[in-house]
């Protein structure tokens, strides 16, 4: 049975407002991932900043969703449990559209 493993931070940065910027993290062993976070370390929400989440050539969010559904508590947080192998590369692009910058830390909660 999987167990928690380890915290993987793949962006720590201020995003400028009307900027669109891309993160991306290659596994570096086999993983399962549990949850994704995307913070706002101000406190504040992510409505109107849209984020695409990919893992290799699987689009997880399908389209642009609000980031604001990966902005939760840990006790709140959707569980997705997808493979991350050996190389696996996930990726995020989001646009900030919340009219100023905003300070984000995008967090993975890995599983081995």
């Amino acid at each position: 049975m999987a167990k928690f493993y380890k915290w993987k931070k793949v962006a720590d940065a201020t995003v400028t407002a009307g900027n669109t910027v891309e993160y991306s993290w290659k596994s570096d062993d086999d993983y399962t991932l549990r949850r994704i976070f995307i913070i706002d370390k101000d406190g504040g929400t992510l409505w109107k900043t849209p984020v695409t989440i990919s893992v290799e050539d699987w689009t997880l969010t399908d389209d642009k969703v609000p980031a604001e559904f990966f902005n939760k508590p840990l006790n709140q947080a959707y569980e997705f449990d997808i493979s991350l192998t050996l190389n696996k590369e996930i990726k995020f692009a989001l646009t900030n559209g919340e009219g100023s910058d905003i300070n984000i830390m995008i967090l993975l909660e890995l599983w081995k």
